[in-house]
């Protein structure tokens, strides 16, 4: 017949228990502890990305803002240049004509100029952001 032997019961509560108490101690704890050290990490790379996508949101809008402002510029400059023509005697007509062409193609010119150096210093600017994050995202992924 089957029987139940108190001291077994008890001593097998026991050993229960105490495993439960060392798992938890030695792994549940170190395996919590270090998921929440690598989400901790992985959130940090997550804003350290959004940060750098919006100081590329931010050169994008200079950007955009600097062009226009040198359109303005060339615009006024185009109408400085008309006045003068204008007031200008008419057999001097010709000249100023000419002297208004050279001073759109140096300003179209110069703006050209200015638009490729902005364009390269936001790529620059850009591709040092990139390996920024992909150094962050190694280093997180190293650990």
């Amino acid at each position: 017949m089957l029987s139940i032997n108190l001291s077994e019961v008890i001593w097998t509560i026991l050993g229960f228990f105490t495993l439960l108490l060392l798992l938890k101690r030695f792994l549940y704890t170190p395996v919590s502890r270090f998921l929440d050290e690598r989400e901790a990490r992985v959130r940090s790379g997550l804003e350290a990305r959004e940060q750098a996508q919006a100081a590329q949101r931010a050169l994008e809008r200079e950007l955009e803002q600097d062009k226009a402002q040198a359109l303005r510029e060339e615009k006024n400059l185009l109408q400085q240049e008309r006045q003068r023509g204008e007031q200008r005697q008419a057999q001097r007509l010709q000249q100023d004509r000419l002297r208004e062409r050279e001073a759109q193609t140096r300003a179209r010119a110069a703006a050209e100029v200015w638009k490729q150096r902005e364009a390269a210093s936001l790529h620059n600017r850009e591709q040092e952001l990139a390996a920024l994050l992909a150094e962050q995202l190694l280093e997180t992924g190293n650990l």
